[in-house]
């Protein structure tokens, strides 16, 4: 008998009136709890609305996971102490292993075959933020897949570039710059670089001149004697047995002498000393004789100088020194001495 036709139905008996008010009141219940039921079932594939309800789902605590049930038998899902999901991963093992491969501790050394993870970056040829402040970005590289990086410095160090670049044949100006030239020192001659063709630093020698080849048989430097070898200053006369300063001619082939004097010393002995620790002094059995010259005296007349010369091949010895070895003085205006190449 349906709802309808029992509602359908009037009685003045009160039992069947009381049974009619039962019927109904259970129709109406089993109508709120079929609208229930339909609220909370959805059809498969059914979208979510805002608002949809649901029945939540429950789980055993099983510390420890255990099966609850048998093979096919229906069970409840279980979770562990902290209330985190039991799961079968079969994949854990190997999972472990290979985070702590990828793994590496602060100042750890490298090892061979170690593995990483690469580092991507993304492309942006201009380089741009990718994020506000403060949010993870990644590398970005340009076109060719150089790194965009910053550089504070980059504007001060092109500048320095530019005021020490030179355009050929440029005029020099005040106030130019540019990078000084260094030289290494090297006492004895000789090849720094390994072979023909490699780069290798200018030389000088002990005094800091700078050693070159294929010079002409032109002086190429000139001593002024102004003291003997003991270092006092010479007054104009070089006594018997008494030495110029000497000379350093450890860079050259030969050396050149010429002493000038204008008072009667023709004939005086003067011979040339050479040493090879500027200290222990022996005769080069070069002795010269003051010849004397007549020369213009600058007003129309003439006058007499009397001038000695010679040369000297340094073969062993690096210093060089004139000593008088005849009796009495020798008078003179100038000593000089020229290095030859």
């Amino acid at each position: 008998m349906s709802g309808v036709k029992l509602r359908a139905i009037s009685s003045t008996n009160p039992k069947i009136q009381h049974d009619l008010s039962c019927i109904t009141s259970l129709e109406n219940a089993l109508a709120v709890q079929d609208q229930t039921l339909k609220a909370v079932v959805y059809a498969e594939d059914v979208a979510h609305s805002d608002g949809d309800k649901g029945i939540s789902s429950l789980a055993v605590r099983k510390d420890t996971a255990a099966a609850l049930g048998g093979d096919g038998d229906y069970m409840p899902l279980i979770v562990d102490v902290n209330g985190k999901l039991h799961v079968v991963d079969t994949q854990t093992v190997a999972i472990n292993t290979t985070l702590g491969e990828l793994s590496h501790a602060e100042d750890a050394a490298h090892g061979s075959a170690d593995k990483g993870i690469m580092s991507l970056a993304v492309r942006k040829d201009t380089a741009a933020a990718l994020g506000a402040d403060g949010d993870y970005v990644p590398l970005i590289t340009d076109n060719d897949g150089r790194l965009h990086t910053i550089d504070e410095h980059s504007a001060s160090i092109n500048t320095q570039i530019a005021d020490l670049s030179k355009n050929e044949d440029a005029p020099h100006g005040s106030g130019d710059k540019g990078i000084m030239s260094l030289a290494v020192r090297k006492d004895t001659a000789g090849a720094i670089a390994g072979t023909d063709g490699d780069y290798t630093p200018l030389q000088v020698n002990s005094s800091g001149a700078l050693r070159t080849s294929g010079a002409s048989a032109a002086s190429r430097n000139t001593a002024n004697i102004t003291n003997n070898f003991s270092g006092t200053a010479l007054t104009g006369n070089l006594a018997q047995n008494v030495a110029t300063a000497s000379i350093d001619m450890n860079e050259y082939a030969h050396l050149s002498f010429v002493i000038i004097s204008n008072v009667g010393s023709n004939g005086k002995e003067l011979k040339l000393e050479v040493s090879a620790d500027n200290s222990t002094w022996f005769d080069s059995n070069n002795s010269v004789f003051i010849g004397e010259r007549a020369v213009s005296d600058g007003a129309g007349g003439t006058s007499n100088i009397y001038v000695a010369q010679g040369n000297f091949t340094n073969l062993t010895n690096r210093y060089a020194r004139i000593v008088s070895h005849s009796s009495g003085t020798i008078a003179f205006t100038a000593f000089s001495f020229s290095q030859l190449n």
